[in-house]
C-alpha cells in the first residue's frame, strides 16, 4: 500500500472509487496509450483525423492539464 500511495503522490497513479469502500488504482498514461493505439487501428488510414473511426471506437482521451 505504501508503494501505491507513493505512486499516487507522484501523479503516476490515480484512485477511483469502485463501490462500497473499495478503490482501484489506474495509470492514466497507460490507458491513454491503449486508447490512442486502438483509435489508430480503428481507421483504414491509421489516422482517425483523416478517416473516420469504425463504430465502437473509444473517444479520444481528454487533454490533461498540469496541476
Amino acid at each position: 500500500m505504501r508503494a501505491l500511495d507513493e505512486l499516487c503522490s507522484a501523479g503516476i497513479l490515480e484512485t477511483k472509487s469502485i463501490g462500497d469502500a473499495r478503490r482501484a488504482f489506474v495509470c492514466p498514461g497507460v490507458l491513454d496509450t491503449i486508447t490512442w493505439a486502438e483509435r489508430r487501428l480503428a481507421s483504414t488510414t491509421f489516422d482517425t483525423r483523416a478517416s473516420a473511426p469504425l463504430p465502437g471506437t473509444p473517444a479520444a482521451p481528454a487533454r490533461r492539464t498540469a496541476g
